[in-house]
């Protein structure tokens, strides 16, 4: 699902944010949701993955607060100026 905010006056409007979402996981962790599961193992295609309960656990996010995030961002860079 793509998170999206509708309004027009928002900078961000109707963008998917995964290029800084990583980023969000460990500047504002209150921003995502997430839960555990075992590392995929990947046999290359982009469907191509299996899970094995042996490997290690990775989060999973599942929900961005995606005005928190990108609030956070405009807040951290009017302070660069």
């Amino acid at each position: 699902r793509q998170m999206c905010i509708r309004d027009s006056n928002n900078p961000a409007r109707t963008r998917i944010i995964w290029d800084i979402s990583a980023v969000a996981c460990l500047v504002r962790p209150q921003t995502v949701r997430t839960y555990k599961i075992h590392s995929p193992v990947y046999h290359g295609s982009p469907r191509g993955y299996s899970f094995d309960k042996r490997r290690h656990l990775i989060d999973c996010v599942y929900f961005l607060d995606r005005d928190g995030i990108f609030i956070d961002f405009y807040n951290k860079i009017r302070k660069l100026k």
